[in-house]
């Protein structure tokens, strides 16, 4: 199921999800403008006679083309609600890529985790693979994925009896008298300044005390 128009939400995926792209074939004139656009003019990739001598024979593609390439695959298979690009994890470049190679990306979900409440973590395993079906380049993205529907919790930060820093999940405040944005900071004797939610009283702060904060007070943590 498709939560999001423009493609899938956190919780659309699975771990073991998995997709292969479409097929892109690599072109000299890529390497050329890839050189150009970096450059990176380094021999092996750009110089026919050079490359000629070289280890491989002939010239080949930059390793960072091809895993931009792999980004650019993987980009629509899946579609997803992307919000960042957080980690790349052991990345490795495993076979070389030439000219004339057709390539294509496999993707799968290997792990998900929760991040706030608008957001999920992603880790994504990421192949790509030739027209023979070799392994070129292979590691993990991890990715933060906007939610079809934020969380109605939120975390707060408070202070222990033995002075740690702990998470509790605290309800997200509901109803018109209610604001979303005041923030409360909670100090080890559980005093704090909060904005009172209030149709005559928006944005009036005032100083609290005791262990109880009324109903129509949204706490958030900083």
């Amino acid at each position: 199921m498709i939560t999001h128009a423009g493609g899938l939400a956190f919780e659309d995926l699975s771990v073991g999800d998995r997709w292969q792209s479409e097929p892109r074939t690599i072109e000299i004139r890529d390497i050329e403008q890839f050189a150009q656009l970096t450059g990176d003019h380094d021999r092996l990739h750009t110089d026919e006679e050079f490359a000629s001598q070289g280890p491989f024979g002939k010239p080949v593609a930059h390793g960072m083309l091809g895993m931009s390439i792999l980004a650019g695959l993987s980009s629509t298979a899946p579609l997803v609600q992307t919000a960042a690009l957080i980690e790349v994890r052991n990345w490795s470049f495993c076979k070389p890529i030439f000219p004339g190679d057709t390539l294509r990306a496999v993707t799968e979900v290997v792990d998900l985790k929760s991040h706030g409440r608008r957001h999920g973590q992603v880790h994504w395993v990421r192949q790509l693979l030739n027209q023979r079906g070799e392994k070129v380049q292979e590691g993990t993205l991890v990715t933060l994925v906007m939610r079809g529907k934020p969380l109605s919790t939120r975390p707060v930060r408070t202070d222990s009896a033995h002075g740690d820093l702990m998470t509790r999940a605290v309800p997200a405040p509901v109803g018109p008298a209610s604001i979303d944005s005041a923030p409360v900071c909670l100090d080890p004797v559980e005093s704090a300044t909060v904005e009172l939610a209030h149709e005559k009283l928006t944005h009036e702060k005032f100083l609290l005390g005791g262990n109880s904060l009324p109903e129509s007070v949204s706490i958030r943590s900083e």
